[in-house]
């Protein structure tokens, strides 16, 4: 929102395309689309400053329908966000020891690779035999 309010100021001050562009690091199209946006709003740029980040929100997005979530899988990643995270978080844990974990749920991970694991493992053993421990 923050980057918006900035094109705005630049909007309301007189600014081309181009140094606001420039200035912020927008592209072009993407301040056209805003500009196109805030036209539909009927609003000045003056007044769409002065409005809270949520109800220029709504302004800015009112063509748009809500994003819905397609994917089912997602909200059952999501709801194990908690635990993963609290399982990192334990001293000694890393990304491999949970690695059994993610290939138990499959489904919801189709790109996680056993062989990149198996590998690792084989790795680890074959050093562990060569330096004699």
């Amino acid at each position: 929102m923050h980057k918006i309010r900035q094109l705005l100021l630049f909007l309301d001050r007189g600014f081309s395309q181009r140094n606001i562009e420039k200035e912020t690091g927008i592209n072009r199209r993407t301040i056209a689309g805003y500009l196109r946006r805030f036209g539909a709003s009927g609003f000045s740029f003056r007044k769409l400053l002065l409005f809270e980040d949520s109800e220029l929100e709504v302004y800015l997005n009112a063509d748009k329908p809500p994003r819905e979530q397609t994917d089912p899988r997602r909200s059952e990643l999501e709801a194990l966000f908690p635990y993963m995270l609290s399982e990192l978080r334990k001293a000694g844990v890393t990304r491999l020891l949970i690695r059994p974990f993610l290939e138990a749920n499959r489904k919801l991970w189709p790109h996680v690779r056993s062989d990149r694991y198996v590998n690792h493992r084989k790795k680890a053993c074959f050093l562990k035999a060569r330096n004699g421990k």
